[in-house]
């Protein structure tokens, strides 16, 4: 099997668009990977103005979705636990499952109350701010353990690794990618080199227009998907 191609979305508002147009245009997106051969749709579930998400019920729009698509598996990433009662979140699951005929793929997770911590979004954390009960272990490994040596200038020049993927096994991350097709098979050819079996786009976000994301859906699927598969 060759490599696999996601779908990671939030979605973020669009200048000059309605809420319904916005959505009917994320379905006309997924309609279009469901044709090109993706294998799965992440979305993520994004709460309070820390991601501007204007999709924080997955449920609803992967429902939708589920109406519009045939093949592509439909992935929430991730169910943020607290905000759910444990039945009502079974039985939507449930629905969901059978709506898209097995190709719902469930995640789940605590959610990101500490990057909302960063961003100084503490009210919405109520009147215990930071306050956690004692004996848990540290949200974050210890700084100094995993500390990365000085870089050189030219190493910081350099273009990072593709993926995000380090010599000394840490994740992978997200990067931009934005060039021709020629350039980004050039980057794709040294993110397969990592053994890498899946790899996860992103074509709308922050300003990027409808069409604009349509474009690069096209190119990407004619030139670049092929010689992956």
């Amino acid at each position: 099997m060759g490599l696999q191609f996601g779908i990671f979305d939030h979605i973020e508002p669009v200048p000059g668009l309605t809420l319904g147009q916005i959505y009917s245009g994320r379905l006309q997106l997924l309609e279009q990977y469901d044709a090109a051969g993706f294998y799965a749709y992440h979305l993520a579930e994004h709460h309070t103005p820390a991601f501007h998400s204007l999709a924080p019920s997955q449920n609803v729009l992967l429902a939708a979705a589920s109406q519009r698509t045939q093949r592509l598996r439909l992935a929430p990433c991730v169910y943020v636990l607290p905000l759910y009662h444990p039945l009502r979140l079974i039985e939507e699951v449930c629905m969901l499952d059978h709506l898209t005929d097995g190709r719902f793929e469930m995640g789940v997770g605590r959610g990101a109350v500490l990057e909302a911590q960063r961003r100084g979004l503490t009210q919405f954390l109520g009147d215990r701010v930071m306050q956690r009960p004692a004996g848990l272990p540290m949200r974050e490994a210890d700084p100094e353990q995993y500390r990365l040596r000085e870089r050189s200038e030219a190493e910081r020049r350099r273009r990072v690794n593709p993926g995000n993927v380090g010599e000394r096994g840490r994740g992978a991350g997200v990067n931009v990618v934005v060039g021709t097709p020629d350039s980004v098979r050039s980057y794709m050819d040294e993110y397969m080199a990592t053994g890498a079996n899946y790899f996860v786009c992103s074509f709308q976000w922050g300003h990027i227009s409808h069409e604009h994301a349509m474009r690069s859906i096209d190119l990407f699927v004619e030139h670049i998907m092929p010689h992956y598969q």
